[in-house]
């Protein structure tokens, strides 16, 4: 009651078509500066047939914020992206360690892991997964790093 007795300002703005797909765009994570945009898309594998769940693949890609305030087309982030889905990502505070869902692989623990890729000069490690015990034979998902990256919740 009390919020809706005084309610917070909220006013969305859309990001428009660089940032916004045709597709299910989600799990935003924003860099801690602001500059970079890590999403989730849920993408056609092939286009030449009608999107469905059997048809879609989940994969990374990341915006980057202009000098003028509007957001670069999005770009898929290899290695990360593979023919699995992958989702949920969450980055450390410096940028360096991404942490994420990764479903279906030949070295997963269960049906869906934790994995984890680390920043080098010229992009990101391959990603690996993060194993026992956090891994188990259950579903891990949605992983929260800690802003230092040393604690995954």
């Amino acid at each position: 009651l009390n919020l809706y007795e005084h309610p917070v300002p909220y006013n969305p703005v859309n990001l428009g078509p660089n940032v916004n797909s045709p597709y299910d765009d989600y799990w935003p994570m924003l860099s801690t500066n602001g500059t970079r945009l890590y999403t989730t898309k849920n993408i056609p594998i092939r286009k030449d047939m009608p999107f469905s769940r059997k048809n879609a693949n989940e994969d990374f890609f990341i915006n980057f914020l202009s000098l003028d305030s509007t957001w670069s087309p999005a770009q898929s982030i290899a290695p990360l992206n593979t023919k699995t889905n992958e989702g949920a990502p969450s980055i450390s505070a410096d940028g360096q360690t991404f942490v994420f869902t990764a479903c279906n692989r030949k070295d997963g623990y269960g049906k869906c892991d934790i994995y984890i890729a680390k920043r080098q000069h010229n992009g990101w490690t391959k990603p690996r997964n993060i194993g026992s015990p956090i891994n188990t034979r259950n579903l891990e998902r949605q992983p929260s790093l800690s802003p230092e990256g040393k604690t995954i919740y």
